[in-house]
């Protein structure tokens, strides 16, 4: 745990098992500086607690492995107008690791679980502030493959009362560790279906130490196409759900795909989540919050869904877990800022009427 840090002092210094950290309030005291040498971050006051750095587990201790692709966003909002050859000021303008992989490992992190993450995060500037971010999260990343080969970035431009812009660089096939280089057993590994190739190691992995496996299908693809086929449990978009079907009704499509995986979860946002889990299907309504931005919604989901799977909850109390964490993604701005932690979540489910349930 973390003690109280007194901010009149220039510098704090804090040892928290085999690492210190400085830290250092600026003079408006608006927000904290928390270095570990020699990276340094910028964080609210007001959110500093959430984003002190958490003890990174061994790769003995891991119980959910995450393995897919890093990307990274640039988000920018403008209440100009846009004129050709002139700057622009921006009003507000963030920056952040993303991708189904490192999020969901950021989220199940922030849940209590030991997470690490297989993938690829580029050596570049953009790969640099992933890689300690996830590291500041608590992540274990003795799993990760560093190259020189760019990351994938998406400059995200945001005009008030207009639709926004997505700009993104071309996607470069990155390099995986093999999973046959270490001695693991997590009871959880969740696939992002980005890459079939390396996702086919960590598939014998699994079957071998007997864990269960994950895939997020955000879009269908051949590699999501295959994976689908193969884990214990899809859970997918509404439009996976209805490309995989080739079909517009979604109730087809649901019969269809219950007979591909004897666990499929299709989250619909507001409308909230429909399954056929061992025979059975049904859906749960969602929680009622104000969504501002619900980018990071899935990842919260798959997150603690993981989560769940790991601490053994029966499957109706794993829905409303996964749920009401992206539920709470949903009221704030920024894919992995507003990713909750476990006492969120509890304190928003207690103070909630609980959505509906039911058989199908």
């Amino acid at each position: 745990m973390w003690r109280y840090i007194n901010l009149k002092h220039k510098w704090t210094r804090y040892q928290l098992g085999n690492k210190v950290f400085a830290i250092q309030p600026p003079p408006l005291r608006d927000k904290l500086i928390i270095s570990d040498w020699p990276g340094i971050n910028y964080i609210s006051v007001k959110n500093w607690r959430a984003r002190v750095p958490r003890p990174i587990p061994a790769l003995h201790e891991l119980t959910l492995i995450c393995h897919g692709v890093s990307a990274f966003d640039v988000n920018v909002l403008t209440d100009e107008g846009f004129k050709p050859n002139q700057k622009q000021t921006a009003s507000s303008l963030n920056y952040n690791g993303v991708g189904v992989a490192p999020n969901t490992a950021v989220a199940a992190a922030r849940l209590g679980c030991t997470v690490g993450f297989s993938g690829s995060i580029s050596t570049d500037v953009f790969g640099e502030v992933q890689y300690h971010d996830l590291a500041r999260e608590g992540v274990n990343l003795d799993l990760v493959s560093r190259s020189s080969i760019p990351s994938p970035v998406s400059i995200i431009i945001g005009q008030s009362g207009l639709p926004t812009s997505i700009v993104s660089t071309d996607y470069n096939i990155p390099t995986f560790r093999s999973a046959g280089e270490y001695n693991l057993s997590p009871r959880v590994i969740l696939f992002d279906g980005q890459n079939k190739t390396s996702s086919l190691e960590w598939l014998a992995l699994a079957k071998r130490i007997n864990a269960i496996t994950v895939l997020d299908a955000g879009h269908l693809t051949s590699d999501t196409h295959y994976l689908s086929r193969h884990v214990d449990i899809v859970i997918s978009s509404r439009q996976f759900a209805l490309e995989y079907a080739g079909t517009r009704d979604l109730n087809k499509a649901i019969h269809l795909l219950s007979k591909l995986c004897h666990c499929f979860i299709v989250t619909l946002d507001s409308e909230g989540a429909i399954w056929s889990w061992e025979g059975v299907k049904g859906h749960l309504k969602a929680w009622q919050v104000d969504c501002i931005d619900g980018m990071g919604a899935g990842d919260a989901f798959h997150g603690a869904f993981c989560s769940g799977l790991i601490n053994q909850l029966s499957f109706r109390d794993n829905m409303l877990l996964s749920s009401a964490a992206g539920a709470i993604c949903c009221q704030g701005l920024g894919a992995r800022e507003t990713l909750p932690d476990m006492t969120t979540v509890m304190n928003f489910m207690a103070g909630q009427p609980k959505p509906e349930i039911r058989r199908l």
